[in-house]
């Protein structure tokens, strides 16, 4: 079983390298109240944001982020700063609080945290203090006490304080990567507090204190507090101003520092925990000559503490780069990107051209070589590294220049947790590659799997954490996704493929997946490589494919991959070092950060092709993932039928294995014609639909234009019966039920009818059919909160207890069932006999050589009678009804109700059903024939049955239409024998008509059907 590690229990310290930051955010009053105003204060220049940003949003909400919206701040002063005013709520504890451009930048906290957050009853003062200063941090309205843990960003690294800065009663935690101070109080006002400071220590001089609060029963406060210092200097102050060496400035020898001062009686000159120098009586500049230790490489602060007769100290800062000498020695030949391990021996290869150097640091290294180990250099592009492991698991990091920390772009695991919080991060500093020497490979099962052919799929689209359902803000897992799908949900439901929307490591741990950071490792929350595996082994058990969702237009800004050539702390494109980059495009882009897919652009060759074919090769063969719907293709651009982009990726995949299924998210038919690629969405089929539908115009189409209509049942361009993927509902698209209740105010019974309606023609149509997980149970649910944020939409699986939702999933499998039986509606002719306008009526006929079915749908909002066409004459059995028709002429005269699609048939359905008792002598899964058969209306009929296993159990009886007449058992179910009854009534407890009918046994080890006759007395 897998060892969880996270970053707090690691046993060594991970460095996250940021940048100095300057103020960026204040508010004032600096300790607001509820129900009054505080007005928050935001600059462009020193913020993450680009400077260019105009206007600015401030995406604001209170107690964990209720209520939240965007509102337009507005310009506050010439030198970047912006301003917005909040009414404060009178039951606030707490305001939460981030920054946008609304097209896809953020600041979150300058890049580096989790937020802003002004505490209404944790308040400190000052605000933004000074070093010299104490800060006194106030607890309000508590009934316990706690401990502040709390850790710092000095030069340019998230540490723990030093024991100089301890107050009273402290330790360091645990994980030693933070202190944990315990409060002080009540004072006479009842409030607990903790006092904080001086903090003019060279040896770490501070930046930012985050603290959190873990009260004295073992709960945590949500929120993580930064407390930010300014360094700008009080009248009477001493200030030392380094005037040499420069900012950044590369040192590879003996250097002198020069340092000048204003209203100081001296100044001391301090390198990392050592004064150099303590220099006075003399005139500016005062100098030194510094001779660094050149095994101490890397980012080095150089340090002026001036000082005076008031007790103050003031300080300057400039940070350079001492220079290590490098190793050149060619790679290893076939050397792979990532980390490889081949028994002891675990190579590392980072592709980076241009770097000064580039150093290792894992938990297996990290005492020996505090800031990495250094990495050969090949050529100038590769570096490199190999050492001998023992078994085990291990993390670590790349050093880049000693500028900052980075996890693996090409990561298969990943451990990327807030190293206080313990949270699922966003920052890429947390970010750390796992691996294991001494791995046993995965068990796989699926041997004997055969993926569906591309024109026998039925898709189901799903969200692992919504698909779980929890409402109390609980993250779904792979393992809970996998115990439905052991209780044979998905079996009853009758779809043969699933696709996962996108669980490629991202940002925290909330998301649907298209902010990714990591092409080739699955998302942490979710669960660990193996669970996911496990998944897809058990959905192949039960003959159902799994497609991966990908996103390959753009990377998100915590992604190493850009952050490889992104300046620190900078989030904006066009800082980027585009010219030394192999992977990304100077463009700007809606989404994340652009890559470039093309080999050779402007005379540059690039490598972003090789990061996204190791990953499709990696989800392909190291975890069986049958196929892949590509976001966004048309932003990752195609040229010719293999050469670039999507044409290069898609021809990739083909020939590493023709039968892997390839969908893009692009309604275009000629791609889907003259690529490698199987479907496309086709959202002009949704928008023909959601017109219909919802009686509206909607995307240029207009309810109740039927030729409109049949140009997308039939998308001819397509050329192929599986070339469009149609769909009524999607992640993107909201919910039928929710959209006809919530926005065109028709009744739940209309909106019900309006859901099946539209699948009845997604099964029965032309294109491969898809559904949005919780469509067969009446979902109805919004995934998108007012001001069109993102947000939850837990299934609501209660919908199955209820009548009309349980009526629903059964309507739709049937559907299911139909469409997968009876070839006709995979690949069978189809053509339209009738389309009236004015009725908003269609009639559509699917036909092959010996089968023949007309399907007739009014999308009227009243009941329409129609001459329907059809093939011939005869008896037609209507599909889930509980009459036929017998059709003397050319046409039939049929009056349909309102938003209703009929299907009628002229063969028997179900097919294929074939009598199984010896299944039984193998697996102990058997159903027997009913007894007495045939048997009389009134009479009790016996249904033996055994299960071989613990498990769900359902037993259906079905008429010759395949219209579900009447569950007899729906439950859990001990393994053995078993046996029921029916005495010929159906749910509702009318007595049916004599003839054929069929019952059903479904658990998870599969189906058996068997026919019966019912005669009347």
């Amino acid at each position: 079983m897998r060892r969880y590690l996270t970053l707090l229990s690691m046993a060594f310290t991970l460095i996250y390298a940021v940048s100095a930051q300057a103020v960026s955010v204040y508010w004032d009053p600096p300790s607001p109240t509820p129900g009054g105003t505080v007005t928050i204060y935001y600059n462009i220049i020193e913020g993450a944001l680009p400077d260019q940003t105009n206007p600015v949003y401030i995406h604001l909400g209170y107690n964990n982020w209720q209520g939240t919206q965007d509102y337009e701040m507005l310009p506050y002063s010439e030198d970047g700063w912006w301003e917005y005013a909040y009414l404060i709520p009178n039951d606030a504890e707490v305001i939460d609080f981030v920054f946008t451009d609304l097209n896809g930048n953020w600041d979150n906290n300058g890049g580096i945290g989790v937020d802003w957050h002004i505490g209404l009853n944790y308040t400190w003062s000052p605000l933004n203090p000074n070093p010299n200063d104490t800060i006194h941090i106030t607890i309000r309205n508590s009934d316990q006490t706690g401990d502040f843990i709390w850790y710092t960003l000095s030069n340019a690294v998230f540490q723990p304080p030093i024991e100089a800065y301890w107050p009273h009663g402290s330790q360091l935690s645990d994980d030693e990567q933070s202190v944990e101070s315990p409060m002080q109080g009540p004072d006479e006002a009842g409030d607990y507090y903790l006092d904080l400071g001086s903090f003019v220590n060279p040896v770490q001089l501070i930046d930012i204190i985050k603290f959190r609060i873990r009260w004295a029963d073992g709960s945590w406060e949500d929120a993580l507090y930064d407390i930010a210092f300014d360094y700008t200097p009080e009248q009477g102050d001493p200030i030392p101003t380094v005037t040499h060496p420069v900012q950044d400035q590369d040192i590879g020898g003996t250097t002198e520092i020069s340092v000048d001062i204003t209203d100081a009686d001296g100044v001391e000159i301090w390198v990392r925990d050592e004064m150099l120098a303590d220099l006075t009586g003399g005139e500016n500049p005062y100098q030194i000559d510094w001779s660094p230790d050149m095994d101490s490489w890397g980012h080095v602060e150089i340090i002026a503490r001036a000082y005076n007769a008031t007790d103050r100290y003031g300080f300057d800062r400039v940070r350079v780069q001492v220079v290590p000498g490098i190793i050149h020695e060619p790679a290893p030949e076939g050397i792979e990107d990532g980390v490889v391990v081949d028994g002891s021996q675990v190579t590392f290869a980072l592709y980076a051209p241009a770097k000064n150097f580039v150093a290792l640091k894992g938990d297996f290294n990290a005492s020996e070589y505090p800031n990495g180990e250094l990495m050969k250099a090949s050529g100038d592009t590769l570096w490199w590294l190999t050492k001998t492991l023992p078994d085990g698991e291990y993390l670590y990091q790349y050093n880049l220049e000693g500028i900052k920390y980075i996890a693996d772009p090409w990561s298969k695991d990943v451990e990327w947790k807030d190293p206080v919080g313990g949270w699922e991060s966003g920052d890429y500093q947390h970010a750390a590659t796992r691996f294991v020497v001494g791995e046993e490979p995965f068990d796989w099962s699926d041997q004997d799997f055969v993926r569906p052919s591309v024109d026998s799929l039925v898709v189901y689209e799903m969200h692992v954490s919504d698909f779980v359902g929890h409402t109390d803000g609980t993250i779904g897992t792979f393992q809970e996704v996998l115990e439905i799908l052991e209780s044979g949900y998905f079996e009853e439901l009758g779809v043969n493929a699933v696709e996962l929307m996108p669980v490629i490591e991202f940002e925290g741990a909330n998301s649907w997946g298209y902010n990714p950071s990591f092409y080739s490792a699955p998302e942490t929350a979710y669960g660990s490589p193996e669970e996911l595996k496990m998944l897809i082994n058990a959905f192949h058990e039960r003959n159902i494919a799994v497609l991966l969702d990908v996103v390959f237009n753009h990377l998100w800004g915590s992604a190493p991959l850009f952050q490889l050539y992104q300046p620190v702390g900078n989030y904006n494109y066009q800082d980027h070092d585009y010219e030394n980059c192999p992977y990304f495009k100077n463009d700007p882009s809606p989404w994340g950060y652009r890559l470039q897919h093309w080999h050779v652009a402007d005379g540059k060759q690039y490598r972003t092709w090789k990061y996204v074919t190791d990953a499709l090769q990696t989800w392909i063969q190291e975890y069986h993932f049958d196929g892949f719907r590509y976001d966004h293709t048309e932003g990752v651009g195609w040229i010719g039928y293999d050469q670039e982009g999507m044409a290069f990726y898609s021809d990739f995949v083909d020939d590493l294995d023709s039968t892997v299924i390839q969908i893009i998210e692009e309604d275009n038919p000629v791609r889907v014609r003259l690529n490698d690629v199987d479907a496309g969405w086709n959202y002009s089929y949704f928008h023909a639909m959601k017109a219909n539908l919802q009686q509206i115009h909607d995307a240029g189409f207009n309810w109740g234009d039927m030729d409109r209509l049949q140009n997308q049942i039939y998308s001819s361009e397509f050329q192929s019966p599986h070339g469009p993927l149609n769909y009524i509902e999607s992640h993107d698209e909201t919910r039928v039920i929710y959209e006809a209740t919530a926005y065109q105010n028709m009744s739940y019974e209309i909106a019900l009818k309006k859901s099946k309606l539209g699948a009845a023609i997604l099964m029965t149509g032309w294109g491969m059919p898809m559904i949005y997980a919780g469509q067969e149970f009446a979902q109805n649910g919004v995934s998108r909160d007012p001001n069109g944020n993102i947000q939850p939409q837990p299934l609501q699986w209660e919908n199955l207890d209820q009548p009309e939702g349980s009526e629903m999933f059964d309507y739709y499998s049937a559907l299911i069932d139909l469409r997968l039986r009876v070839p006709l509606f995979r690949t069978g002719d189809i053509s339209f006999p009738l389309a009236d306008n004015d009725k908003k009526s269609i009639v559509y006929w699917r036909q092959n050589e010996d089968r023949s079915s007309v399907i007739a749908a009014n999308f009227n909002n009243q009941e329409e009678t129609l001459d329907i066409p059809f093939p011939h004459t005869g008896v037609w059995a209507r599909v889930m009804g509980e009459d036929s028709l017998t059709v003397l002429s050319d046409a039939a005269n049929v009056t349909i109700p309102a938003s209703t699609a009929w299907i009628y048939i002229d063969f028997s359905y179900p097919l294929g059903i074939e009598d199984t008792p010896d299944l039984a002598a193998e697996s102990g899964f058997r159903l027997d024939q009913n007894h007495p058969n045939p048997f009389m209306t009134g009479e009790q009929v016996k249904i033996r049955y055994n299960v071989p296993a613990h498990s769900r159990v359902k037993l259906n009886i079905y008429d010759m239409s395949g219209r579900l007449v009447r569950t007899l058992v729906n439950e859990t179910q001990e393994s053995g024998a078993h046996i029921t009854t029916w005495d010929g009534r159906n749910d509702r407890g009318s007595v049916v008509g004599s003839g054929l009918y069929f019952y059903q046994l479904v658990t998870p080890e599969g189906k058996i059907e068997k026919r019966m006759v019912l005669l009347k007395k």
